[in-house]
């Protein structure tokens, strides 16, 4: 059984966007479709955002998922 998944192609991973803004849009539109995301986007809206702009920093084609 695998435990972990690598994420590999351009549509799992939002870093691979071409700017901090387009990742940003990227992980916010990937987590209007997971309800888990959007309930925790609905309990702590700030803290969310805070957690997707970090990850989002860096962003670019060659940046490691």
């Amino acid at each position: 059984m695998q435990k972990h998944k690598i994420l590999t192609t351009k549509e799992d991973c939002c870093r691979h966007a071409s700017s901090w803004s387009a990742c940003m849009d990227c992980i916010v539109s990937a987590c209007g479709t997971s309800w888990i995301c959007a309930g925790a986007f609905g309990i702590a809206p700030g803290e969310m955002l805070a957690a997707f702009a970090v990850s989002c920093i860096g962003a670019g084609p060659n940046t490691f998922c």
